[in-house]
């Protein structure tokens, strides 16, 4: 049996361990970058990447947008079933990146969230009390536009002794319609203090995917 500890809500499974994981690379990106940044300068440190576009990864169940110039890195490892199937990350700063995760389950059927579920399932992510956490009922793609249905997450953690925090945007979508139900969740990581187009971008990629 897995010593990872998972919590469950209509379907979901998150692995909380892997949160703690990825806030700890993410602190190690953030002061070692910040070290680099005071030496630019205010020329170097304007926004690096103008693209408002997306390029997109076509598979048959699904639709994967990220941002234009965002490069392919490596996937993580599977675990019970669950793997990261797509990863694109930023190369001017790799804490911004985009993560597609597919989970596999043996659930015959699951039942379509509420609003109310979506808020519980978001709480599985808090790790402190003052963590800012959002939550709201998920459609595949803008508006619905593809399958799938689901949840939408956003978690701001803090980052001890600075202003600024890590953002997680989760979209964690299934089809009803086909079982045994596999659960497919897209993830965006950046800093809350990165330029305001680059955050809104991967915020875009995250609405945009959907199921087919």
């Amino acid at each position: 049996m897995s010593t990872l500890r998972k919590s469950i809500v209509n379907g979901f499974s998150v692995p909380l361990i892997v949160v703690g994981i990825g806030i700890l690379v993410l602190l190690f990106i953030y002061f070692s970058s910040s070290n680099k940044t005071s030496e630019k300068t205010d020329q170097a440190v304007q926004p690096v990447r103008k693209e408002t576009g997306f390029e997109k990864v076509e598979d048959k169940f699904y639709v994967f947008y990220y941002p234009k110039g965002y490069i392919s890195g490596e996937s993580g490892e599977s675990e019970r079933g669950q793997k990261d199937v797509l990863k694109y990350t930023n190369p001017d700063n790799t804490s911004e990146n985009i993560l597609l995760r597919i989970e596999n389950t043996n659930r015959k059927e699951a039942t379509i969230p509420t609003f109310e579920d979506c808020k519980k399932f978001a709480e599985k992510f808090r790790q402190k009390q003052d963590n800012e956490i959002t939550a709201e009922v998920a459609r595949g793609g803008l508006d619905g536009a593809t399958k799938g249905v689901g949840c939408k997450t956003v978690v701001k953690l803090p980052v001890k002794g600075t202003d600024d925090a890590v953002m997680l945007v989760d979209k964690f979508l299934f089809d009803s319609q086909v079982t045994p139900i596999t659960i497919y969740s897209v993830r965006a990581t950046y800093f809350a203090h990165v330029p305001k187009n680059e955050a809104e971008a991967l915020d875009l990629a995250v609405d945009q995917f959907g199921l087919r």
